[in-house]
């Protein structure tokens, strides 16, 4: 089947109402949701994201169901299923009912619900329990990352492209403060990383033993760069050393 933003519409409204019925959610606190078809991603099916954005020259808070052209070569019910995972997450949203983490309890709730009211209709899963969905290899994103070495551990951070001057100079700051002993600059294609939160505003990132980060770097095939060539391709040599670290 093509899809199209028409038929996404008229899904949407179906399963909206229709799960309302059931007492699941509240069929009118949906909020308004625009649709959006694009190329394929290797990382999602689908994704609700909200954002500001410049309408004659004012900024407009939106929200979004958007979904990659890699879905269209599914079956009719694996897109309902894809929708209504992401319209959860909407529901979530607009009505401001929390939870620690995107796909945490709150969500598996209502999933749980939706799952066992529709069986046979809906099975509606999360990204780590599709096994369609690779976790690990090579992908086509470039990942910048910022390894630093502090006490025992390092931690490899997922760096916004945006912001990688801003943190080289952060880095610097505080390797002299030392609040790190050292930093590297790093690339990597692993679709490993597209399940990061990328920094912005502070250092976060994945915690590794330092006797285990010779094996993660091998592992994820992350390359170190110095900073001025970070944002070119990751070839030439490979460290995948902890010592030395600049």
């Amino acid at each position: 089947m093509k899809l199209s933003v028409e038929y996404l519409q008229r899904q949407y409204d179906f399963w909206r109402v229709e799960i309302g019925k059931k007492g699941i959610w509240d069929a009118d606190k949906f909020g308004d949701v625009t649709f959006r078809i694009r190329p394929k991603n290797r990382s999602y099916n689908a994704l609700f994201c909200r954002r500001w954005m410049k309408r004659e020259g004012e900024r407009v808070l939106t929200d979004r169901i958007i979904f990659y052209e890699n879905v269209e070569d599914f079956d009719p019910n694996f897109i309902d299923n894809v929708l209504v995972h992401e319209m959860i997450h909407q529901y979530l949203i607009q009505n401001n009912i929390k939870g620690k983490t995107p796909h945490g309890p709150v969500f598996k709730k209502y999933m749980t619900q939706i799952n066992s009211l529709f069986d046979g209709r809906l099975r509606i899963n999360i990204k780590d329990d599709n096994p369609t969905r690779p976790k690990e290899g090579a992908g086509d994103t470039l990942h910048n990352l910022l390894i630093v070495n502090r006490g025992d551990s390092c931690y490899c951070c997922l760096i916004n492209p945006a912001k990688l001057k801003e943190f080289n100079n952060k880095a610097r700051y505080l390797r002299k403060k030392g609040s790190i002993e050292s930093f590297k600059w790093a690339q990597s294609y692993d679709v490993y990383f597209e399940r990061f939160s990328r920094c912005t505003r502070s250092l976060h990132g994945d915690k590794i033993k330092k006797d285990r980060l010779e094996e993660y770097i091998g592992h994820y095939n992350i390359q170190f760069r110095p900073f001025t060539k970070i944002s070119s391709p990751t070839e030439g040599s490979f460290l995948g050393r902890l010592f030395g670290f600049s």
